[in-house]
């Protein structure tokens, strides 16, 4: 799966949250899926990829683990090699296992998300209004209001947060009077 393959499933997925809850086509996707809970395709991916790749290397006689790591220069070991360095997991210290793998991914996931967004605050006025009126934004966890009300209203909610709504104080260019 190339990165071109990935972007193209993140916008279908990002489309459909954004006609589920409502939301115009222009609202930030670091909005849209810390609003929602999501995190990006791309993480779900590589996490998946090292369950994957731990799991492969639990079984080093079978065929298919000589096949895929027998040949030192192939495409998924070289992914592979990518992939654990950036999640700083070293072969010799690979957890074997899978729960303290996947803390160790989902602790890293936060941190990448969360570098995500404060490089995007720099650079986005909207993220920045966004990021200092919300209370919390820890990425990969469903706001309660989205368990508990309805679409419409969860709809409103995730306008009102992150400003899309039309009110005086969001439009000030529309509105002359700038009071309620």
């Amino acid at each position: 799966m190339t990165k071109d393959d990935i972007t193209q499933i993140q916008s279908i997925f990002n489309g459909a949250l954004k006609e589920i809850l409502q939301l115009p086509q222009g609202t930030r996707t670091t909005i849209l899926l810390t609003e929602t809970g999501f995190l990006p395709i791309e993480i779900i991916i590589n996490k998946k990829k090292l369950n994957h790749h731990n799991r492969i290397l639990g079984k080093p006689t079978e065929k298919l683990m000589q096949r895929v790591t027998g040949k030192p220069n192939s495409v998924w070991n070289e992914e592979m090699g990518k992939l654990i360095e950036e999640y700083e997991l070293y072969r010799t210290e690979f957890p074997t296992n899978k729960d303290l793998l996947n803390q160790h991914i989902d602790k890293k996931n936060t941190e990448n998300a969360t570098d995500r967004m404060n490089e995007e605050r720099t650079q986005k006025m909207k993220i920045e209004n966004w990021m200092t009126r919300k209370d919390t934004t820890k990425p990969g966890e469903r706001p309660e209001y989205l368990n508990r009300l309805r679409r419409k209203q969860c709809s409103a909610i995730a306008r009102i947060r992150s400003s899309i709504m039309v009110t005086k104080t969001n439009m000030p260019g529309k509105f002359s009077d700038k009071n309620c």
